[in-house]
């Protein structure tokens, strides 16, 4: 039998996994707390369409406990697709991440499998629901093309991630959730955003750092500011 690694670390059950991947989670806040504070990145936001519960798995949910709130982060870093990220995104972009109108029941079993499904409050659908840093991306496409790395070196860091599904992994970090979900219909592929939705977008997740920055992930932060509102 093939022993289970994560990032080159040895994992003999389930149970080892889960640790393990908090443990270098733990790391990763580390490694950004070490850096300077999250800067408000001049750059582009693309939007993205996922079929819900996934939106949910990927950024968390903000609840509203009487006066309070409170953040369930989400166990999801990765986003599977055939494809590979627009070389002009790739670590310089951020995602609108898009709650589709499908409602997947594959999702729900796999989450509740391994303890991750959140039934909260109903998940809303044709809307922003949260926000990330578009950071890496691992694996080959389905065509073979030049950009296809070794299928031994671009998967390694994914061997044991239960939420690889094959293809290309679109990695996402500093992930957020919008405290007021913006109106806006989805398209395929990393799509741009029409303009009222993408201001929209910017303030509701001013709003989200405002309220709740302190128990995000660290990482790269998205300007309130629009691209044809900065100075020349």
């Amino acid at each position: 039998m093939t022993q289970m690694t994560l990032g080159g670390v040895p994992v003999n059950s389930e149970a080892e996994l889960q640790r393990v991947m908090r443990d270098q989670a733990r790391e990763d806040v580390q490694r950004f707390r070490s850096q300077p504070t999250p800067f408000e990145a001049t750059l582009p936001i693309r939007g993205l369409t996922l079929w819900r519960p996934w939106p949910w798995s990927m950024h968390g949910r903000i609840n509203i406990v009487g006066d309070k709130q409170e953040f369930t982060p989400g166990p999801k870093r990765i986003e599977n697709r055939r494809w590979h990220i627009p070389r002009e995104m790739l670590g310089k972009c951020f995602v609108a991440i898009q709650s589709g109108q499908t409602f997947d029941n594959g999702a729900v079993k796999f989450l509740e499998k391994r303890g991750w499904y959140d039934p909260g409050p109903a998940y809303p659908s044709d809307c922003i629901t949260g926000v990330a840093f578009i950071a890496n991306e691992y694996g080959n496409c389905e065509r073979g093309c030049n950009r296809c790395r070794s299928p031994i070196d671009s998967r390694a860091p994914l061997k044991a991630d239960p939420f690889y599904m094959g293809a290309v992994a679109h990695e996402w970090t500093g992930r957020v959730p919008l405290i007021r979900p913006v109106p806006c219909k989805g398209r395929q592929g990393y799509f741009r955003l029409p303009p009222a939705v993408e201001r929209q977008v910017r303030e509701s997740y001013a709003e989200t750092i405002a309220a709740i920055g302190s128990m995000l992930e660290p990482g790269p932060r998205l300007s309130a500011t629009m691209p044809s509102e900065r100075a020349e």
